[in-house]
């Protein structure tokens, strides 16, 4: 299962990394077109390409990396054995861990299209309320500054970016679990934990993709028993990594386990903000 690891790890890094230095060159071509300083455009993409690509590098590998491998991986392995890899991914537990990285793979995409999609006319909106704040301190950019005020303190609104909250860092607590079971496999690591971690996987996955569509579009058909099942899992996968890292014994493992323990605790805490925000809707 480690066919392929080597190139999937440099696509996950790469196109991130090019897609953001293409948006930051459009930006910088696009300041020069408005006549703006052309030097601060050129020292402000350095600058952010110099800080900000290793996050991007990151991140990339991150949520990348699990659905890219599973492709890669299995065209290798289809090529050189057939259908006959079928038997070994079924005993192995890796079929699930194909499917559970293809499909937040392609849930985070959608996530996060949908969220920058909707969210555009909000941040529009800001940028003209700011624009207009800052022309002058009379009433006029007092009573804007208040209402704006008003409208990001409204309950709704504050649901709602608690729920994006949360849904950030549920997508990087599975992804980030998903990259440690492919590391476990490549680097061979033998665990009874790591198969176990697999199946819950897949039992929570699909749950996890309806939750975040109900949360922004249906929040009252969402019951505590669903977040229970979330919190369950979590709590579950955190722990079954701790013993994957006692059982493996390397840095490697303890590094990776500190990052889904830090993950984990940033997930509860989104969501139970989620919950006290929404509470405040119904009271």
């Amino acid at each position: 299962m480690t066919q392929g690891w080597a190139l999937s790890l440099t696509l996950s890094i790469v196109i991130p990394v090019l897609l953001f230095i293409g948006f930051m060159t459009w930006s910088v071509i696009s300041d020069i077109r408005s006549n703006n300083d052309i030097s601060l455009s050129i020292f402000t993409l350095l600058l952010l390409s110099i800080f900000i690509t290793p996050f991007v590098g990151f991140f990339g590998v991150l949520l990348l990396f699990p659905g890219i491998h599973s492709i890669i991986n299995l065209v290798i392995i289809f090529i050189s054995e057939g259908f006959g890899f079928l038997h070994q991914d079924l005993s192995s537990g890796v079929l699930n861990l194909r499917i559970c990285s293809l499909m937040l793979c392609g849930m985070t995409f959608i996530y996060f299209f949908k969220e920058s999609t909707s969210g555009k006319r909000n941040f529009d909106e800001y940028i003209t309320r700011i624009k207009r704040i800052g022309k002058s301190d009379d009433q006029f950019s007092t009573q804007s500054h208040e209402e704006w005020q008003e409208y990001k303190n409204n309950p709704e609104n504050v649901y709602l970016n608690a729920t994006k909250r949360a849904g950030i860092f549920g997508n990087l607590f599975f992804s980030a679990t998903v990259i440690i079971l492919w590391i476990s496999i490549i680097l061979e690591a033998q665990s009874a934990a790591f198969p176990f971690i697999a199946w819950l996987l897949f039992f929570i996955i699909d749950d996890w993709a309806l939750l975040l569509h109900f949360k922004l579009e249906a929040p009252k058909a969402i019951t505590n028993t669903h977040n229970y099942r979330i919190y369950g899992v979590v709590s579950s996968v955190t722990l079954l990594t701790i013993v994957g890292a006692v059982d493996s014994n390397s840095l490697l493992a303890w590094i990776t386990t500190a990052i889904i323990f830090i993950l984990a605790a940033l997930t509860f805490t989104a969501l139970f903000s989620e919950r006290e925000a929404y509470k405040k809707i119904l009271s």
